[in-house]
């Protein structure tokens, strides 16, 4: 899910809709499209109450959520609930030379009422993106609404890392159900 997706965060609905397309999973994108000022259309986690996207996650066994976050640095901060979920998160994407980080206590997504962990486990994964690794997705940095196709092969190795920890996740989910 991409809840600050479009302009709001830029480069987050990029992520899930990749992610989901190369996962065959549901994905959730609230996307702004206004021409400027799309901040003002950010709905903190706890209280973004689509019924669509509510749905979604109760009826899920696990969520992952992307978003944007501010750093001039490429970090990625992980959060959530689902302990089991982020660390295979966090090591698959440090195994692409990616930096990761545990979220500070203000983006760490482990409210109840976080639509993240609004789910049957009760626990889901949040990832913050920096602005500078949300950039470095897309080619020559530009992330404005006509260059966001345009993605760099980091990209591509960012989906590559969630979705190699997503496949390893649905198996442990898989075997502990079998």
């Amino acid at each position: 899910m991409a809840i600050h997706g479009g302009g709001i965060e830029p480069g987050t609905s990029e992520v899930a809709k990749e992610l989901a397309d190369r996962f065959s999973a549901s994905y959730y994108l609230f996307e702004g499209i206004k021409s400027t000022n799309n901040g003002v259309l950010h709905i903190t986690s706890e209280n973004f109450d689509e019924p669509i996207a509510r749905g979604m996650a109760q009826q899920s066994m696990s969520v992952m959520t992307i978003h944007g976050y501010s750093g001039s640095q490429p970090i990625v901060y992980v959060g959530g609930k689902n302990q089991l979920y982020k660390e295979l998160v966090k090591q698959s994407l440090r195994k692409h030379g990616f930096t990761v980080r545990d979220a500070p206590s203000d983006i760490a997504g482990t409210s109840e009422q976080n639509i993240v962990n609004d789910n049957l486990l009760k626990a889901g994964v949040q990832l913050e993106l920096t602005a500078e690794l949300r950039k470095s997705f897309f080619v020559n940095h530009d992330w404005s609404r006509n260059n966001r196709m345009n993605v760099t092969p980091l990209f591509h190795t960012f989906i590559t890392s969630l979705q190699e920890a997503s496949s390893s996740y649905q198996a442990f989910l898989y075997f502990q159900v079998h």
